[in-house]
């Protein structure tokens, strides 16, 4: 029986696919997974090909256009570059290869157990053999180190699952009709569930926090009572944009400017990721824009997750990254717009929110001791 392999993943003609890729089908129907994978695939810029050139811009179509390995493939290679950084890196170090292999069960991890149903078929200097042959000098990078590109990833797993299968019995071999479908289903997609469990988990987190927090009616005074500087900040970072729209780098400027990243709440890396369990929160994943709503969520969000001065309890979480606000608001010099970034201080004491004055409810007349005077003095 004859095997079949896509040594030239990258440069299947997608328009002959089967529209049963079994893989695809697998995807489509458990929603963590096309979530997760709706969430990192990312466009191949190194391909020639003239239908993946049309696809800029287009993430829905991107995903119709590729194979259900490729999917995975993209998806899982796109999620271990952000965890370093999601702007500027786009080829995947030997380091980071190596700690993919082992997450997916294909190099003996000292530290856990193989996750899967078969012993680790590679070597450490096997992998290292394959992440050579297929790596690229990455001349922007400061030590022009060498590093994987999608395109060489996309090798490197069609490599790595050949290897797989020559550790088969004969006869297990002899049944695999499809390398890459089999790899997939017993490496792959396994990797792929728990990566996109560990991300659920993050957004029930986040979910039951961002609850709480709106079912404060404290906190969500301090939120109505500060609308006009929240408004003023994300208006002032969405300047930069043509469409005067906020995005994810402006997001991750205004933490920097402010001191949220990379030392008072998180790395860049971190952050990106809040935003993206967000995302799935709103029932999507992988937006451009980030919406002055959705921002109100990523601030209330971290104001739990990372409290500052040692604040516990919704309410004193929210004063106390609000305060954080004040005394960094003018440390900003721009660039980003014609002048400094200029607003009135967020207020954070109760007593000061208009929202907060207007929903207090009417005291019941005190039962006052007849001999007793009262206010009537």
């Amino acid at each position: 029986m004859m095997k079949m392999s896509m040594h030239t993943i990258q440069d299947v003609d997608n328009e002959n696919t089967d529209d049963s890729d079994a893989l695809t089908k697998l995807c489509d129907d458990e929603p963590f997974l096309n979530l997760f994978l709706g969430s990192f695939i990312r466009y191949d810029s190194t391909t020639g090909s003239s239908q993946q050139a049309r696809l800029v811009g287009s993430k829905r179509s991107l995903k119709l256009d590729m194979t259900g390995a490729q999917r995975i493939y993209n998806g899982i290679f796109h999620y271990y570059l952000t965890l370093l950084d999601p702007f500027n890196v786009v080829g995947m170090s030997k380091g980071q290869f190596r700690v993919l292999l082992k997450d997916a069960g294909l190099l003996p991890n000292p530290g856990g157990s193989a996750p899967g149903n078969f012993p680790p078929p590679l070597k450490l200097h096997a992998a290292d053999m394959i992440f050579t042959l297929l790596a690229t000098l990455d001349t922007r990078a400061t030590l022009k180190e060498s590093t994987m590109l999608i395109t060489g990833f996309y090798k490197a797993m069609v490599n790595v699952g050949e290897r797989a299968v020559a550790t088969l019995d004969e006869k297990v071999e002899a049944g695999i009709d499809d390398v890459d479908a089999w790899f997939c289903t017993e490496f792959m997609l396994p990797l792929l569930r728990r990566l996109a469990s560990k991300m659920a988990e993050n957004v029930k987190r986040y979910k039951d926090i961002d609850a709480a927090m709106v079912g404060d009616p404290q906190v969500m005074a301090l939120v109505a009572g500060n609308r006009v500087q929240l408004q003023t900040l994300h208006r002032f970072y969405s300047s930069d944009s043509r469409f005067k729209l906020m995005t994810f780098q402006t997001l991750s400027q205004l933490a920097t400017d402010f001191g949220l990243t990379p030392t008072l709440c998180c790395s860049v890396p971190t952050l990106y990721h809040v935003c993206e369990a967000i995302n799935w929160i709103n029932g999507h994943s992988y937006t451009v824009v980030i919406s002055f709503e959705k921002f109100v969520q990523i601030s209330r969000t971290l104001a739990v997750l990372f409290p500052q001065d040692g604040a516990t309890g919704e309410v004193a979480c929210w004063q106390a990254f609000l305060a954080l606000l004040n005394t960094h608001r003018h440390n900003r010099a721009t660039t980003l717009g014609t002048g400094p970034l200029n607003f009135v201080p967020f207020l954070t004491d109760l007593n000061q929110v208009p929202a907060m004055q207007e929903a207090k409810p009417l005291l019941p007349p005190m039962e006052q001791d007849e001999e007793d005077p009262g206010d009537d003095m």
